[in-house]
């Protein structure tokens, strides 16, 4: 892949399906596969105004799909949908004949063979020369056929709700964090610098840092965290290591911990600790902790004996805070948190009362200060 073309195509971050054409079983040339396929994605654009920037890559090769013969690949970017695929696959076969299979896994970011063919953006398609010339592309408006009087009769309306600021620069991020695309998050971060560490500028006061850590996406904090401090806060006081343990919406992973350990006892506007939340459950209503979370915690030094507004431990929290209607649905958490709280206040009184070494033998030697 020609590297001038970096920033602009999209490229799979996951293998994706494909088309194999037998070129060499092509009767009217091995590249005629060529023109009909972009005329096939130039009316896709025409229908599709609301087409994100994607990418049509080829790749010319030989395999086993051709018995040894050449052959082309086609496979898209992930924001031109499978619907788009199937379609261009039932185009080519009707105009070239039997000459195509369906492939499940093509990797393409790996493959430095891979070619851009096609790319839609600016509500347009463009050929590999234009992504050579990008600067100097010419961009005249798609010509549209207007909407007849009986067809916008009878299509049906829906009143598009007005979103305020905030929720269109979470959506937009979401976007970014979700895509299956390499570089639209950091496309997103270069662009949006000025913002992302802004509770104001997002709903619900959840900056990107939050919204990473919540969705457990390690990759995604370590891009953020090169543009804003890991104990940045939430409208409530909240670090995005607390906002994960909070709503517990996604799987954590540990990379997730680690990156954000350095927060891992700062407390929020209730006096309250990722380990306190973590091991209740109440901000999720089920009022059960739990247990991987508080685990994880734990092994990131969080502090068992830190105290909340009201005067309870992560221990007291997961306790008091349990289900009156089943008062054990929180005994596995609890049940370890006793155990470590004891080993943990153990460890401290220890160490601030004896001395011990180890003497030549192996044998520990413990003394009263």
């Amino acid at each position: 892949m020609n590297k001038r073309y970096t920033s602009i195509v999209k490229i799979p971050k996951a293998p994706v399906p494909f088309l194999a054409i037998d070129a060499a079983r092509i009767s009217t040339g091995d590249d005629a596969w060529y023109p009909l396929a972009l005329q096939f994605s130039r009316q896709w654009a025409l229908t599709h105004p609301e087409q994100k920037p994607a990418t049509l890559w080829s790749l010319t090769t030989s395999s086993e799909r051709f018995d040894g013969r050449h052959g082309i690949y086609l496979a898209t970017s992930t924001k031109l949908p499978q619907d788009f695929l199937t379609r261009l696959g039932r185009y080519l076969r009707d105009e070239l004949g039997q000459v195509l299979t369906v492939g499940k896994e093509a990797v393409i970011a790996r493959d430095q063979d891979w070619q851009p063919s096609f790319h839609f953006e600016d509500d347009n398609v463009w050929t590999s020369n234009d992504l050579s010339n990008w600067a100097e592309r010419d961009q005249p408006p798609l010509e549209r056929s207007p909407v007849s009087e009986k067809r916008a009769a009878a299509t049906w309306r829906v009143e598009v709700k007005a979103l305020s600021e905030q929720q269109l620069n979470t959506r937009q991020f979401n976007e970014a964090l979700n895509s299956g695309d390499v570089g639209d998050l950091e496309q997103y971060l270069s662009e949006h610098g000025a913002i992302i560490d802004l509770a104001q500028a997002f709903e619900e006061g959840n900056t990107p840092l939050h919204l990473a850590a919540e969705a457990g996406d390690v990759e995604a904090c370590w891009q953020l965290l090169r543009y804003v401090a890991p104990d940045i806060r939430n409208h409530n006081g909240q670090t995005p290591l607390i906002q994960l343990c909070m709503s517990r919406r996604f799987k954590p992973q540990a990379g997730v911990f680690k990156l954000l350990a350095s927060t891992i006892n700062d407390i929020d506007k209730w006096s309250m600790t990722a380990l306190m939340h973590a091991a209740d459950g109440q901000m999720i209503r089920t009022r059960v902790g739990n247990l991987r979370m508080v685990k994880l915690l734990v092994e990131n030094d969080a502090d068992l004996q830190l105290l909340d507004a009201k005067g309870r431990t992560a221990l007291g929290r997961a306790t008091t805070l349990n289900l009156r209607a089943k008062s054990d649905a929180n005994i596995e958490v609890i049940e370890w948190l006793r155990a470590k709280t004891y080993e943990q206040a153990v460890d401290r009184y220890f160490c601030a009362n004896y001395d011990h070494h180890f003497d030549a033998k192996g044998a520990l030697n413990i003394s009263k200060r």
